[in-house]
């Protein structure tokens, strides 16, 4: 589009300049050949006008698709299952990981049957699992954190 507008310029820019020793009918031809090579140039930067709104259009969708994909992709909400808990070191195995967008550091809920019993930190992420540590503070008296407890990706980082 650039190297168009420069070819127009430099054609306007032929069309007023006179050559030394031109005669009026060379002048003349000279002139409508410019003039020629400006109207094809014009058209050809209206084409590629038209063009680029076109393709803005077809591309305006899909970046709005994207953002609202990547805009979504904090999968708070996302849940899960204890696959398998340690309690002499308090920490369970998950059924989420990395593909499921969990990440190292944040915080997920656990919940059984519906209520929330505790909370875990992630400490580590493999593509289809997660190692947790269980948050002993955030559970009730007596509770412990069992295979089948549900977990929430709550998508929270604490420092």
């Amino acid at each position: 589009m650039k190297a168009s507008q420069t070819q127009i310029t430099g054609l306007q820019k032929s069309a007023t300049e006179v050559p030394a020793g031109s005669s009026a009918g060379d002048l003349q031809a000279q002139l409508e050949d410019v003039k020629k090579q400006l109207d094809a140039a014009e058209q050809e930067k209206s084409l590629l006008t038209d063009k680029m709104k076109s393709a803005g259009k077809r591309v305006a969708p899909l970046q709005e698709k994207k953002g609202r994909r990547t805009s979504s992709g904090n999968k708070a909400g996302i849940h899960g299952s204890v696959l398998a808990v340690n309690q002499a070191y308090n920490f369970v195995v998950l059924s989420l990981g990395e593909r499921q967008g969990v990440a190292a550091n944040s915080a997920m809920l656990v919940q059984r049957r519906g209520t929330l019993i505790g909370k875990i930190r992630i400490s580590s992420v493999e593509p289809s699992t997660a190692i947790g540590d269980i948050m002993t503070s955030t559970l009730a008296r007596g509770v412990q954190v069992q295979p089948g407890d549900t977990v929430i990706y709550a998508n929270t980082s604490s420092p």
